[in-house]
């Protein structure tokens, strides 16, 4: 093989890989998603992880789905690794939602599994869960606290 050819070899190989390498990411970026298991919705305006000095925080925007009205008790945002919330780590809210109404709540500071405050940076990647505490508007007296739960993976901002 000649000087000139290697050459040439070296500087497509050089020029090819420097193309493809960059274009890697449009394929590991991930969409956000948010998933409830029960009729409310957090998907018409994707909830917002964003950092504030290096903490975690959401906001996010509920739909009730519920076809009645319910009472939002709070929101906790937690670290999916976070096996059991319990609504004292919520962040407390004493609001109405109407049936089929929003409303946007936060912020609201994420915890680690720990339940110490999740630590992360802008365009890092959050894949933890969103409770929310509710009942219904007319729930019996006695009737304990209800809880929903989301999935959400989104990018910090």
């Amino acid at each position: 093989m000649s000087r000139d050819t290697f050459v040439g070899s070296v500087l497509i190989f050089v020029l090819i890989f420097g193309c493809v390498l960059p274009s890697d990411t449009y394929f590991t970026e991930q969409k956000s998603v948010c998933l409830f298991n029960v009729p409310f919705s957090c998907s018409k305006e994707m909830p917002q992880v964003y950092n504030k000095d290096g903490v975690a925080y959401v906001q996010i925007t509920l739909i009730n789905m519920f076809g009645k009205n319910v009472k939002i008790h709070g929101i906790s945002c937690v670290e999916k690794n976070f096996e059991a919330p319990s609504q004292s780590t919520a962040i407390e809210y004493e609001t109405t939602l109407e049936s089929n109404g929003n409303a946007t709540y936060g912020p609201i500071n994420c915890l680690d599994k720990t339940g110490k405050p999740l630590r992360l940076q802008s365009n890092a990647k959050f894949n933890g869960k969103i409770v929310v505490w509710y009942n219904y508007e007319n729930d019996a007296e006695g009737i304990g606290t209800r809880f929903a739960t989301a999935s959400l993976i989104t990018t910090v901002k």
